[in-house]
């Protein structure tokens, strides 16, 4: 979900990065709560991950993403998606539905593309690279996104140890 928030924002190259992590579920039966199912339990298994991860990752050109993830949460419904909040639009990604919100004229606009919405982006990134590797053809990602994504990811555990903000 980071990968694609910074996507549709340009890819702006991010500088820092606050966030913190938590293991709440673990050493209790919380763990078992309806809240919590995901993946198959197993006796013997590690239970070795954070159940929630919030942050904040600014970027070079001014933008801030706040980002917070969970698997296990006390929330009704878990929900999976993006919005951008800019000075002349707005943009919502909510399970591969897309709605941009601006105004025209002084009114306030709702947007929703129409139209062929391909979604299998995963076989045109494969594509992609294959062309890229047979016809030279120009990479749809940079491997320097793919770097900044590392360097986020990263600096999340690292600031939520530290306990304070990391510069990239």
């Amino acid at each position: 979900m980071i990968d694609l928030a910074v996507w549709l924002m340009g890819n702006p190259t991010p500088i820092a990065v606050s966030a913190n992590t938590y293991t709440k579920f673990a050493d209790n039966d919380t763990s078992d709560s309806e809240n919590s199912k995901f993946g198959d339990a197993n006796a013997e298994g590690t239970f070795d991950v954070e159940d929630l991860a919030m942050g904040m990752i600014r970027f070079d050109n001014g933008a801030v993403l706040q980002i917070e993830f969970s698997w296990a949460s006390n929330i009704k419904s878990e929900n999976r998606f993006v919005e951008l909040r800019g000075t002349k639009a707005g943009l919502k990604w909510k399970d591969n539905e897309v709605e941009f919100f601006t105004e025209e004229d002084g009114q306030l606009l709702d947007i929703i593309p129409t139209g062929n919405m391909d979604t299998n982006g995963h076989k045109k990134n494969i594509r992609n690279f294959i062309d890229v590797l047979t016809e030279g053809a120009e990479p749809v990602f940079k491997p320097s996104q793919g770097v900044d994504m590392i360097k986020i990811l990263c600096a999340i555990y690292e600031s939520a140890e530290k306990g304070r903000e990391v510069i990239l």
